[in-house]
């Protein structure tokens, strides 16, 4: 049942962020939030709400789920019991300590890849 909403809100929210895809590299692409800078991040989690800020909430988290999948399951344990707002909150932390042009998702990747946990 989680999937199914996840895909329905990913079609919803789909439109409020579509237009901007960057490719990454051969294996794949970041699009929507996963493409911002730092400093527009940082902008947008700062606001009491809105589209946007949904957007970037849920690229985050959808980031970090999607990291469990190519993971042992104690990576996966490690990340179900920090939970979700932690998760988020230091990842805009992580943006705040980066350059001001740092894109979004060189934060995640970096931060998934120096969790310590495979």
């Amino acid at each position: 049942m989680k999937h199914i909403w996840l895909g329905v809100f990913t079609l919803l929210a789909a439109p409020a962020w579509a237009q901007s895809v960057t490719f990454v590299d051969k294996d794949g692409y970041a699009m929507g939030p996963g493409t911002w800078t730092c400093e527009k991040a940082i902008s947008i989690a700062m606001e009491d709400g809105g589209s946007d800020k949904s957007a970037l909430i849920g690229w985050i988290l959808g980031a970090w789920s999607f990291s469990t999948f190519a993971r042992e399951p104690a990576y996966s344990d490690v990340i179900e019991d920090v939970g979700g707002q932690a998760i988020y909150v230091e990842t805009i932390r992580r943006c705040q300590s980066a350059p001001p042009d740092e894109i979004l998702h060189v934060v995640v990747r970096a931060m998934v890849d120096n969790t310590g946990v495979e």
